[in-house]
């Protein structure tokens, strides 16, 4: 039964259990037929998302996966992202796009930190003990519904650990968690193990943050020059990627809870104004997600999405905030409605996948071309995300089941792929 067919079941089936609200059921392809009985056509100016929310230039196109290179490497466009997260709420800093801009708008921002550089050298050199490691993996896989692909941290969790004890060890020394996080989040994006070892040999200047900066950036310029590399790419996109997943909750100054969410951007499942969405099988998670969207009277976008598990139960809750004055948001609550740093995303062989958050966000999120993390929507077509079938079998869920009143039903008109 094609995704099509299984639409028209769940409806004909709510409509003769009696369902006083029937639901809108929609398609993200054009070609689906329009359904009756429901609250509406079956039509959405919504869905399908268009493949060109992908492009900061639409002219472009057309966008399929790997037709628009960008010219901006990925860890450039990690390292200038991290840093418009640590600018957030400071005067008189400007957006900044080059490599070159990013690692001297990194240093100014490490040069106003109440961190002196050779004390936040001590904590970038901080290691996590084997108790914090085991916390962390422990955290990071409490929730998970199925078999984990991994029972030890990667690496980019395993960096996710030092910098959490670093930013934990700089905070118990008296110096505020934004701080910190700016001055462990230069080494971090900055700099290696080994230019750690070498400085802490010695003392550190004044100005090193800014001498460090300049001396990365010739670097990297005299090796394009020399045909070495093709673009200046000084940036750790490990160490941005950690950094992330411990700081920008800190510094965006995230809600802490689901119950603070609600409170600050009003009770999504509760209050009217919000668009609610049952997708039975969404494309990111292969089973049912209940989407909320609104936009605030500020501009602000706001969408709010609740992964489910076999039994309906909110298993994780990922938001994601557009304001008009600052870096798209990314951030995740655990089942027990904490904020929490990863999210699961299931394979092709029914195991799941523990990532961090925002990273995994990002890696859908973006524009191809200038590589920018501000697509509200993505479209699965641009990203060539595929339904996996293994052995002849689905490996996704259909969680229509989990349907109720309010709920508008999207079904994805997605490929399938053999695995």
């Amino acid at each position: 039964m094609n995704a099509k067919h299984k639409a028209a079941w769940i409806v004909a089936a709510m409509m003769t259990m009696g369902c006083t609200d029937a639901p809108l059921v929609i398609y993200s392809a054009e070609s689906g037929p329009s359904m009756t009985g429901g609250k509406s056509d079956g039509t959405s100016d919504f869905y399908p998302r268009p493949t060109s929310v992908h492009l900061s230039d639409p002219s472009l196109g057309p966008v399929a996966p790997g037709t628009i290179q960008s010219q901006v490497p990925n860890a450039v466009a990690y390292a200038r992202y991290a840093l418009r997260v640590a600018q957030r709420g400071l005067l008189g800093v400007s957006t900044l796009d080059t490599a070159e801009e990013v690692a001297y708008g990194w240093a100014e921002l490490a040069s106003r930190s109440m961190v002196p550089q050779n004390t936040g050298l001590r904590y970038a050199l901080t290691t996590a003990s084997e108790s914090q490691r085991d916390e962390l993996l422990a955290e990071l896989h409490a929730d998970a519904e199925h078999a984990t692909d991994s029972t030890t941290l990667t690496k980019v969790q395993a960096r996710l650990a030092d910098i959490r004890a670093g930013v934990r060890a700089c905070a118990s020394d008296g110096f505020s968690p934004e701080d910190c996080c700016v001055t462990v989040g230069y080494f971090a994006a900055l700099s290696r193990q080994d230019d750690w070892d070498e400085w802490s040999a010695g003392t550190l200047g004044t100005d090193f943050f800014t001498e460090w900066s300049a001396a990365v950036i010739q670097r990297e310029q005299a090796e394009v020059a020399q045909g070495k590399k093709v673009s200046v790419q000084p940036f750790v996109q490990l160490g941005a990627k950690a950094w992330l997943a411990q700081c920008a909750p800190v510094l965006q100054r995230v809600p802490t809870t689901v119950d603070s969410l609600k409170a600050q951007y009003g009770d999504y499942t509760r209050q009217s104004g919000w668009i609610q969405e049952l997708h039975p099988v969404s494309i990111a998670k292969l089973a049912g997600r209940r989407i909320y969207r609104r936009m605030l009277p500020d501009g602000t976008r706001i969408s709010v999405a609740e992964s489910l598990a076999a039994d309906c139960r909110v298993k994780e809750t990922e938001v994601i905030v557009g304001s008009p004055d600052g870096p798209m948001q990314f951030f995740s609550y655990g089942a027990r409605d904490q904020q929490a740093p990863h999210g699961y995303f299931p394979t092709a062989i029914g195991t799941e996948q523990v990532k961090l958050t925002p990273d995994s966000c990002m890696g859908c999120h973006y524009t191809f071309d200038e590589r920018r993390f501000n697509v509200m929507a993505p479209s699965h077509e641009a990203l060539g995300l595929r339904l996996p079938v293994r052995n002849g079998q689905p490996q996704w869920r259909d969680d229509s089941g989990c349907y109720r009143p309010g709920d508008t039903v999207v079904w994805h008109d997605a490929a399938v792929r053999e695995f």
